[in-house]
């Protein structure tokens, strides 16, 4: 458990879902995008980093593991009691295999939850995260492009690729 921030007004409701094993129900303001969203998560831990309070949660319209900025949530109640066997059933994790250049560590800050192992090579990380769903992982990728590459699976580096493709083609249809 982390000690208490004063400056974060649901520390202590955030605790107490986890500790009952509720869900969370919030309004959470996006890091990369001007954009707010209502949120339903399955609350595991509040951790410190890089002197920022992250809360790691299953986001159960996701149906995937997520990472949230503690400061980015705008408010915050508990919801019902959590059933945690039924939403991590059904989800298949897989291991995928990156290259991040060193000029996007927000990506591995902002990700730290999957990432089971990261290694440095020729000013670069070479990252292996834990996926369960590739959509997110996807447009991650698309959007921190060219900073960030898929080294495997093969299946998801193809689709991030046909992206690209699909973007630069409506784009030169459009001249």
């Amino acid at each position: 458990m982390v000690e208490q921030d004063l400056s974060f007004p649901f520390f202590n409701l955030i605790n107490q879902a986890i500790y009952e094993r509720c869900e969370l129900i919030f309004d959470y303001q996006s890091v990369s995008k001007d954009l707010a969203s209502s949120r339903r998560v399955l609350p595991f831990k509040m951790y410190l980093q890089n002197g920022n309070l992250y809360l790691h949660g299953y986001d159960l319209q996701a149906q995937s593991d997520r990472v949230f900025k503690a400061d980015q949530i705008l408010t915050c109640a508990i919801g019902n009691l959590a059933d945690t066997d039924r939403s991590h059933s059904l989800q298949q994790e897989e291991i995928v295999e990156l290259i991040v250049s060193n000029d996007n560590l927000n990506f591995i800050e902002r990700n730290s939850s999957i990432i089971i192992a990261q290694q440095e090579s020729n000013g670069q990380l070479r990252v292996k995260v834990r996926a369960g769903n590739f959509d997110w992982l996807k447009r991650a990728i698309f959007s921190n492009a060219p900073s960030i590459k898929v080294i495997s699976p093969q299946s998801l580096a193809s689709e991030v690729e046909q992206m690209a493709s699909d973007l630069i083609s409506a784009y030169s249809d459009q001249t």
